[in-house]
């Protein structure tokens, strides 16, 4: 059959929760002439971290100590010194990485 008239309105819901907005901000650098052989962390001398950042010196691990979703985007500037009897592997000059969690 056709449709019924509709009803009254319902009562207004209760205001749903405000979202929270949390950053975690870092910068880290190096400046000195150390040398990182394949396979090691680079190790940073000076880093600058907002509350939610730690950064463990001894293995690199930078962790973010809040659950939630980030954008993290890095890279490394380095300074090759060429020896001519090895080949030098494509580096890239800048990376993006996207992490939900």
């Amino acid at each position: 059959g056709p449709t019924g008239p509709s009803g009254a309105t319902g009562a207004t819901g209760a205001t749903g929760a405000t979202p929270t907005i949390t950053t975690a901000a870092l910068m880290a650098h190096d400046e000195t002439t150390s040398t990182v052989n394949t396979g090691n962390p680079i190790l940073f001398t000076t880093t600058n971290l907002s509350s939610n950042v730690n950064y463990n010196p001894v293995n690199g691990v930078f962790t973010i100590l809040q659950a939630g979703q980030y954008i993290i985007h890095w890279w490394a500037n380095v300074k090759i010194v060429v020896d001519i009897k090895r080949s030098l592997p494509q580096l890239p000059h800048q990376s993006s990485l996207h992490l939900i969690k």
